[in-house]
């Protein structure tokens, strides 16, 4: 999959409703999720990804200070779709590498096998990487074909609802022997976290949370 091809993006306009604060604006030791988040995308694909933020408040103005390209969803109250649909309009010609702001453990062999997968299924319009206990996660190949959809999508749908109908040949997953990176959506999910990267930090020598 030549980088070429595709555009990294990271969706981060959500509402944070569980969270109870804008949760990609959370920091441990200075370093916002957000900010987690883009340097793990960095470090896995070579490239600054896309960050679509809403419009105004802690989470824009982090990325914006991110050396990032940015793009406003004036509307995330519309859910994931209208994110999605913002990526695909900056993407251009270009598929998408969809990851979510608020996985700031997404992994470099999780990106490699997602393009390894495209490499050997040309004909693929979506790729998913499944997780240990064959867990779907990020991030997902999305071709720009697929994305021509994009707009018929609403809410929290994202690019496994375009993919919906399509023959198998179509819509590819691969294993990725990791524990799945997980979300950040819950106090007690930032809580256990900041345990594992604080735990990290004392001990290098052991596997961190990203």
């Amino acid at each position: 999959m030549p980088p070429a091809e595709w555009l990294p993006v990271v969706l981060a306009a959500g509402l944070s409703r569980r969270m109870g604060a804008p949760k990609l604006a959370l920091a441990h030791d200075g370093v916002s999720v957000l900010a987690a988040s883009v340097d793990a995308v960095r470090r896995a694909t070579g490239r600054l990804p896309l960050v679509v933020a809403p419009a105004g408040g802690p989470v824009f103005a982090l990325a914006c200070q991110l050396g990032v390209v940015v793009a406003q969803n004036a509307a995330p109250e519309r859910g994931l779709s209208a994110s999605l649909a913002i990526a695909a309009q900056a993407a251009g010609r270009r598929g998408l590498l969809v990851f979510l702001g608020d996985e700031p453990k997404v992994s470099g062999a999780a990106v490699a096998a997602v393009a390894a997968a495209v490499a050997r299924w040309p004909a693929a319009q979506l790729v998913v990487p499944r997780f240990r206990g064959d867990v779907p996660g990020h991030p997902v190949y999305v071709a720009r074909s697929l994305l021509a959809g994009v707009d018929r999508l609403s809410g929290d749908r994202g690019a496994r609802a375009l993919a919906a109908g399509l023959p198998p040949e179509r819509v590819r997953a691969v294993v990725v022997d990791e524990v799945p990176p997980g979300d950040l959506d819950t106090p007690e999910d930032w809580e256990r976290f900041q345990q594992q990267r604080s735990a990290a930090e004392r001990n290098p020598s052991r596997p961190g949370p990203n």
